[in-house]
């Protein structure tokens, strides 16, 4: 500890807080970068459908390995999401966030009101107070 540092242990378990936020925030903005393009793909093409009836010997839809491709894009492009947001500057999240945001909430604007929708834009808001916390806190 510091001689000049007055919180002491008060100040670890501050940073650990905000380590958290910082965490948390990211899990949410790759949930909110995924969420509406991989629902909506997967439910264009009949998945949710078939997982809904639990047959045996379901056949695949016609185009399973497109949708399993393109839900592979979107997992990849939310991971390496929130790993940036997870080591950048306090500013440089909040371009991020924005140049990330923008796109997603036009794509679901675009598509209207279904289930990835709702979800991403809920992903969107979570993870936006996250980040509001973050910068309230220090």
């Amino acid at each position: 500890m510091k001689p000049d540092d007055k919180l002491g242990p008060r100040r670890d378990l501050a940073d650990a807080m905000i380590d958290r936020e910082r965490v948390s925030a990211s899990r949410w903005f790759g949930v909110s970068i995924a969420a509406a393009p991989i629902a909506n793909v997967l439910d264009d093409t009949g998945w949710f459908t078939l997982l809904a009836e639990l047959r045996h010997g379901v056949e695949l839809p016609p185009a399973w390995r497109l949708t399993l491709g393109w839900t592979a894009l979107f997992v990849v492009l939310a991971v390496a999401g929130s790993m940036l947001l997870r080591l950048m500057s306090r500013r440089d999240r909040w371009w991020l966030f924005t140049g990330a945001a923008v796109p997603t909430v036009l794509y679901v604007l675009g598509q209207g009101v279904r289930p990835g929708a709702v979800i991403a834009l809920a992903a969107l808001v979570a993870s936006a107070t996250r980040l509001r916390a973050i910068n309230v806190a220090g």
